[in-house]
């Protein structure tokens, strides 16, 4: 039964990978860029530097906060490696996502995500030249990306060690922050769910509270509940 279904993965898998390396690939550094065609490539490129800005703060941050390592510079090629796809097609936009029939339950903001399993940062490029972007949101993706290459994890198997809670608390904590006295405000708003940890891996972040992670309850709480667990522990592991 296991062996069938992990067959049957991979056999979904195949076309998607034969499909990529179809695409426009560019090679910057660790970063592998994939565009629907040159043409694509050569609008983001206007504004390919904002992302490449946040993949340089996803790891500084990850470096500073929780190596303890303050770098003064950085060479590309110490970058861990990362893999981007800028796409117009929505429908190859749903097709990258980890979980296609689960795509529509998305809001409607969502432009980008990670897909872990690939080890893909997917954006639904609308084409427009737009330098006024969400650097954060976009380091936030990257940290998503990026963690299983730092904790040497395969990309495959990172999504079943670490959990959605876990995972949302280095993305979020390390770029999104907001303090503990902003969530217990904002948990007391009329259309918000208070989360628990349970809920959130049962049933999602967006069932609490759909905004942005910067403005969202159940993404704070992560990294929260993380935060006060840390603080429970040390005593007991000194």
């Amino acid at each position: 039964m296991v062996k069938s279904l992990a067959m049957s993965v991979e056999s979904r898998e195949a076309p998607i990978k034969t499909k990529l390396d179809s695409m426009f690939n560019y090679r910057f550094g660790q970063l592998r860029m994939i565009a629907d065609d040159e043409t694509t490539f050569e609008q983001f490129g206007d504004i390919a530097e904002q992302t490449i800005f946040s993949w340089f703060h996803s790891y500084d941050r990850f470096l500073k906060h929780v190596i303890g390592v303050k770098a003064k510079q950085i060479s590309i090629r110490d970058f861990p490696e990362a893999g981007l796809v800028i796409t117009q097609d929505r429908e190859l936009f749903r097709l990258l996502y980890h979980s296609p029939s689960r795509f529509d339950q998305l809001p409607e903001w969502v432009r980008g995500y990670v897909n872990q399993k690939l080890g893909l940062y997917v954006k639904l490029f609308s084409g427009k030249h737009n330098k006024s972007g969400d650097i954060d949101g976009e380091a936030h993706e990257f940290t998503h990306l990026i963690l299983p290459a730092l904790l040497r994890i395969p990309y495959e198997e990172f999504g079943t060690i670490w959990n959605t809670w876990i995972n949302e608390t280095f993305a979020v904590g390390l770029n999104q922050r907001q303090t503990i006295e902003w969530l217990k405000i904002e948990l007391q708003k009329p259309g918000v769910r208070a989360p628990t940890i349970l809920s959130i891996l049962s049933e999602g972040i967006f069932a609490h509270d759909k905004r942005k992670p910067n403005e969202n309850t159940a993404y704070q709480y992560c990294v929260h509940s993380v935060e006060q667990l840390g603080v429970e522990l040390i005593p007991h592991i000194r």
